[in-house]
């Protein structure tokens, strides 16, 4: 049960380390769920045979470990390590040794690298492969030479990126097009086309959240409105009758609401003063991502604010 099928590598090794079951198949869900940027950009240049020919899987586990990528093919794990792994170097060469003892080359690559030069990343990765894809005895390797030539087609799995227009039309949106387009740019090395996508993104979120914030005022304005309306229906009703834990919680709604809006336009005016500060060509694009987390959080917070909603489906 352990080990691959005939054509997927069957005679190199035990396919879960010395296990014979995948007993680690919850946990291993849970962090594709919670994958990285770097993580989610080396699965869309690998996944479905696209780099060398070879089968790649992610979160795959092997003895007690699971591994962010593994080639049972070739028997090469690739991690991307983030700064959490600065302070558990002691556990990362313990993994690698056990990893190591069961004939798996581990090639360890900072998110940043990927994130910022994919191509010259892919091709250390390429470097450290055994021959004939790596550098050999023999020379150059097949697949030693740059990605972007005559006769090399990437294939792009876009089956999972739509938008729903009707309920038999299907389509890209302008930035789904986009966004496959910089794959093809990554690919093809073209970083900086990528870089300024990015860059042009970013600009522009902040750019609608400093004009959403007077609308959000505008939209506390009419619910406060409506409850001056109904109030006298209220009234009219029995004391402590059905509606009033749904009042109550058009209250606390309510409040949350001018409370999120309020952090909401301070994080985004400061932002904007940071994003002007930024010299725009050469930007870190994960670090200027985790600069707006924060951010982006507080946004999500309004949108999942549906208080009208509930206040009036209760009160019918």
């Amino acid at each position: 049960m352990g080990i691959l099928p005939g054509g997927e590598g069957a005679d190199v090794g035990h396919y879960w380390g010395g296990y014979g079951f995948g007993g680690l198949v919850d946990r291993a869900r849970e962090l594709r769920k919670k994958e990285t940027l770097a993580e989610e950009l080396f699965w869309r240049l690998v996944r479905n045979r696209q780099f060398l020919g070879l089968k790649f899987r992610r979160q795959h586990q092997v003895g007690d470990y699971i591994l962010d990528f593994y080639c049972h093919e070739k028997q090469i794990a690739i991690e991307f390590d983030g700064i959490v792994h600065k302070n558990r170097k002691e556990k990362d060469a313990k993994r690698d040794a056990y990893l190591k003892s069961q004939g798996i080359k581990v090639i360890r690559i900072a998110n940043q690298s990927l994130l910022n030069n994919p191509e010259q990343t892919l091709q250390n990765i390429l470097a450290q492969f055994p021959s004939p894809f790596g550098r050999g005895v023999g020379g150059e390797g097949r697949f030693s030479a740059p990605l972007n030539r005559s006769g090399h087609v990437l294939m792009i799995d876009a089956r999972s990126i739509y938008r729903k227009v009707t309920r038999k039309i299907f389509d890209f949106s302008p930035e789904q097009q986009q966004n496959i387009l910089s794959i093809v740019w990554l690919y093809r090395g073209e970083t900086k086309r990528f870089h300024d996508l990015v860059v042009n993104y970013i600009s522009k979120s902040l750019d609608e959240a400093m004009k959403s914030i007077p609308l959000a005022g505008e939209y506390e304005k009419v619910f406060v409105s409506l409850n001056k309306e109904v109030e006298p229906f209220l009234a009219a009703l029995l004391k402590g009758g059905k509606q009033t834990e749904t009042v109550k919680e058009l209250a606390k709604c309510l409040k949350a609401y001018k409370d999120n809006c309020k952090i909401f336009s301070d994080l985004a005016e400061e932002k904007k003063v940071w994003w002007k500060k930024q010299n725009k060509d050469k930007v870190k694009l994960c670090d200027a991502v985790k600069e707006l987390e924060l951010f982006a959080e507080e946004n999500n917070k309004l949108i999942k604010l549906k208080f009208p909603c509930n206040f009036f489906n209760k009160s019918a």
